[in-house]
């Protein structure tokens, strides 16, 4: 699987397709958050441990409550690490951002995942039609190698603008560059 992290770029790219009217905070938060059931579905025995916010369904309904649930906290912790001010954003384009950033996470991991339950709840079989090259081992390779260095050209572009390293993390927060 691509790391969390390495979604980044995919947020990069909605946030330039937007014409940044997608705000890079959210779109990053929104990228994430399907990750976040992968630990607590684990915790509490549920194996697969992707399956409600790695489906369609999960992004569309549960990715915008759930960032409703945690931007408060992750607002607080951009500011205190980083010093970025948060101005608000019309409710329409937060949702939008969080299906999109959400399910953009899906498509992702459907490309390269033994496992993809897109259409859960109506069915929790795998629908694995869009794996690269039908092989998820030669998949995750490539998807890792093209996400990683997506990621790095993306903080060097932003530690080309400002060589220190709290500045290069708000210029990627923000994207602004």
């Amino acid at each position: 699987m691509v790391f969390t992290p390495f979604h980044y770029p995919f947020a990069y790219l909605i946030h330039r397709l937007s014409k940044r009217r997608l705000r890079m905070e959210t779109l990053i938060l929104a990228c994430f958050l399907p990750d976040i059931e992968v630990p607590i579905l684990w915790v509490l025995g549920i194996i697969p441990s992707r399956l409600i916010l790695h489906s369609i369904l999960g992004s569309i309904i549960l990715a915008p409550v759930m960032m409703y649930l945690l931007y408060p906290l992750y607002r607080y912790i951009l500011k205190s690490l980083f010093d970025i001010n948060y101005t608000r954003e019309s409710i329409l384009l937060f949702v939008i951002s969080s299906i999109t950033g959400s399910l953009s996470h899906v498509l992702i991991d459907t490309l390269h995942h033994p496992y993809n339950p897109l259409l859960w709840p109506f069915t929790r079989k795998s629908i694995d039609v869009l794996v690269l090259f039908g092989d998820y081992e030669l998949a995750s390779l490539l998807m890792h190698a093209i996400f990683i260095g997506l990621t790095v050209l993306l903080i060097y572009k932003a530690y080309k603008q400002e060589a220190k390293l709290t500045e290069t993390i708000r210029i990627l927060i923000t994207g602004n560059y």
